[in-house]
């Protein structure tokens, strides 16, 4: 298996206060940050039941082809062209206002294939978290 090729950064998120209308519009913008050296993932607020997090992606950078046994994401472009690779399957390009549902126990991971920035939010079910590594197929 490969070193990871993300970068975590978790201090942004906390619960949200759902009794405090002010927490519960955010701007996913807000959690826009990139890094030179790879994909960056950063942990937004969450709420009672679902979490999420922003991946921010510069040109060529992808995060690691992976499998969750027991969670889903939904995940939505907010900016550029990514190519997600799920499963087997050839690589299918989403741009902005696509939306990609992972569902448990299928392999999947997200490369930018666009110029400029990119950016999509992942909202993830409940559940044991857990993040397998798997090597991503060549296409």
């Amino acid at each position: 298996m490969h070193e990871s090729a993300e970068k975590m950064i978790m201090e942004y998120r906390k619960e949200v206060d759902g009794s405090n209308p002010a927490e519960l519009v955010l701007n996913m913008f807000d959690y826009a940050i990139f890094t030179d050296d790879m994909a960056t993932v950063v942990g937004a607020p969450k709420g009672p039941k679902n979490s999420m997090v922003v991946w921010n992606l510069l040109p060529g950078q992808e995060n690691d082809y992976h499998v969750h046994p027991e969670t889903e994401h939904i995940q939505f472009v907010l900016q550029g062209e990514l190519e997600w690779t799920l499963g087997g399957a050839e690589p299918v390009k989403v741009c902005v206002g696509g939306v990609v549902i992972v569902p448990p126990g299928v392999a999947h991971g997200i490369r930018n294939v666009s110029q400029t920035k990119a950016t999509y939010v992942s909202v993830n079910s409940p559940g044991a978290y857990q993040k397998i590594l798997v090597e991503r197929p060549e296409h």
